[in-house]
């Protein structure tokens, strides 16, 4: 497995196991797992400058109709973003204060 990827799925474990998720969008940790994906580097438009960027994509809101919010990983900051799913395709929208996988998810 690519070491992006095993990092990624460590650190996301690591924040988990111990944190408060408060089901925004309905993800609690009951059924996290439903909404994580396998971690993919995919293309994202960066909403305040328009360029494009790839990022690794580890959530998603609603991962069977590719819709809704997205929680990605910026391997160059080392932290966790959000994005989400537009008619134009994938749209990154910024990190939040701390930009951890689980304050992120929060702020959904």
């Amino acid at each position: 497995m690519n070491k992006v990827r095993e990092y990624i799925l460590l650190k996301i474990k690591e924040e988990t196991e111990n944190s408060e998720i408060y089901g925004v969008h309905g993800i609690n940790k009951e059924n996290l797992n439903e909404h994580l994906v396998f971690p993919s580097k995919e293309k994202y438009v960066d909403v305040d400058s328009n360029d494009t960027i790839y990022l690794w994509t580890v959530l998603e809101e609603n991962p069977k109709e590719k819709d809704g919010y997205t929680i990605v990983f910026d391997e160059d900051c080392n932290d966790f973003g959000l994005g989400m799913h537009t008619k134009n395709g994938l749209m990154y929208l910024g990190k939040f204060v701390g930009s951890s996988f689980v304050e992120t998810l929060n702020a959904m």
